[in-house]
């Protein structure tokens, strides 16, 4: 997401203008409808899909790894979830 806001105007949709969507260039996308599913490294992070424990994000820099599973405990070291 940082990346996405550095390359995009969000103006409109902090201004509640426009809806916040997820595009194919996202680092994970899955279009329900169509049913196809991408998935794009960014500046940050890389995508990691063939793990055991479903989809990781890791972070380039340090290489800790996220956990984007709502049902594990913890995504990953020192990360944190806070459900909206």
């Amino acid at each position: 997401m940082a990346h996405r806001m550095k390359t995009e105007d969000f103006r409109s949709i902090f201004e509640d203008k426009k809806k916040l969507l997820p595009r194919q260039t996202d680092l994970s996308f899955y279009h329900w409808e169509s049913q196809v599913c991408g998935m794009t490294d960014s500046p940050n992070f890389r995508v990691d899909a063939g793990s055991d424990q479903g989809l990781l994000f890791r972070n380039k820099r340090d290489r800790k790894v996220i956990n984007v599973n709502p049902e594990m405990e913890t995504p990953g070291d020192g990360s944190s979830r806070e459900v909206l």
